[in-house]
């Protein structure tokens, strides 16, 4: 009878709610145990001398495993907590337990990752014991979009190749939110920006002549003299950024006008580790993912004003493309290559976060039945990603050694 009646009335929109950041907690646990990100050892030949100086979110600065990896193993009690955004609201209880190996020794953590950074710290405080940490401060756009006809729920997804968000690395001293939109313009944007025809005469192969007793110019000095941009410009990191700065200089109301609709959409999201991301076996990673639903037809028509689309390939994550969400694209299985690192169980508490403010309407079509499907494949993917953890002893919970 409690079956049928649990059949016959509908889960309230809470209850969607609180259901999709459950199952995506719990998928991001088992996808990120240190033992499937890789050991500390397993890095040792990693250059990590000269990693950058990180400011430490105020969230981790003080928390009692900020010390060198060896020490944490030894001293941390084993359980610790931490604060986190998940879904838009602030969790202040996370929980960090340690892991044991056979023998009862500690060999590691459940909640987060190692940094492989040699005991330099697992985040550090800018510097520990005198040397650099490799603390990284991320932020990640998540895009989302509702059929107005059939209520299906998209993404707008880049691919490395799997599925993945625009979204990067912050500079020191930027606001996260800066970095999400100056990211999603290197990304995605700048791909479809082109510059003066001045510019395609020197990449085919026209050469600059440099006065006298000049040293001659590579090939992006030479495009900011023909454009007439700082020559700093040339030493941008990559294409993406080089083409950023000058799209800055030479349209700064594109910046403004794009980056300002970036902004008045998206809420903040998710602020906290990176798991299950590879690149933590290199350095610890923090990331504010922002997250918006938008009618994609308005969006366009503010980069047309500006001759920039979505529609180009980047050279970091491919063509953003709209996909529906679906256990296929979120889950890597057959020929489907499944979302990056920590990109799925970010995707889905966005997705909770956006029903929330209303953003997302589960009214309206198919949307209560496209979120059962992602929450059952969720529920089975962290089931079976469990059973293979404990069938290799990644979630061993024996006591230390005395």
């Amino acid at each position: 009878m409690r079956a049928l009646f649990n059949i016959l009335t509908p889960k309230k929109t809470g209850d969607y709610i609180q259901e999709i950041v459950t199952v995506s907690e719990g998928w991001h646990d088992v996808l990120s145990h240190p033992d499937r990100m890789g050991k500390l050892g397993d890095f040792a030949n990693r250059d990590i001398k000269t990693p950058p100086e990180w400011t430490v979110p105020d969230e981790l600065k003080d928390a009692e495993w900020n010390i060198s990896e060896d020490d944490l193993l030894q001293q941390a009690p084993n359980e610790m907590v931490y604060s986190q955004m998940i879904a838009g609201k602030p969790v202040d209880d996370l929980v960090v337990r340690k892991t044991f190996d056979d023998e009862g020794n500690p060999s590691g953590f459940s909640g987060i990752p190692y940094s492989g950074a040699l005991k330099e710290g697992i985040l550090g405080r800018g510097y520990y014991e005198g040397k650099p940490t490799p603390i990284t401060v991320a932020t990640d756009v998540i895009i989302l979009e509702q059929d107005k006809k059939t209520g299906e729920i998209y993404a707008y997804l880049g691919n490395r190749p799997e599925f993945c968000f625009a979204g990067g690395i912050v500079d020191e001293g930027e606001d996260p939110i800066d970095a999400a939109v100056r990211e999603f313009f290197e990304e995605v944007l700048v791909a479809s920006y082109t510059m003066d025809d001045d510019v395609y005469k020197i990449l085919n192969g026209r050469k600059w002549e440099p006065n006298n007793n000049e040293v001659s110019l590579d090939r992006r000095q030479m495009i900011c003299r023909a454009i007439g941009v700082p020559e700093d410009f040339a030493k941008a990191p990559g294409i993406a950024e080089f083409k950023y700065k000058v799209l800055q200089h030479e349209h700064p109301e594109a910046i403004e006008e794009i980056g300002n609709f970036i902004r008045g959409h998206t809420v903040k999201t998710y602020a906290g580790l990176a798991k299950a991301d590879p690149r933590v076996c290199e350095r610890s990673i923090f990331t504010h993912a922002f997250s918006m639903t938008i009618d994609m037809a308005e969006f366009k028509n503010v980069l047309s004003k500006y001759h920039l689309s979505m529609d180009a390939e980047g050279a970091e994550i491919g063509k953003l493309r709209k996909i529906k969400l679906s256990p296929e694209m979120l889950i890597k299985s057959g020929d489907s290559p499944g979302m990056f690192a920590s990109h799925g169980p970010m995707l889905m508490q966005a997705l909770a976060h956006q029903i929330e403010i209303g953003a997302v309407d589960l009214k309206k079509g198919k949307a209560r039945t496209q979120i059962n499907k992602l929450v059952g494949a969720v529920q089975k993917d962290t089931k079976a990603l469990s059973l293979k953890n404990k069938a290799a002893g990644f979630y061993s919970q024996k006591k230390p050694a005395s």
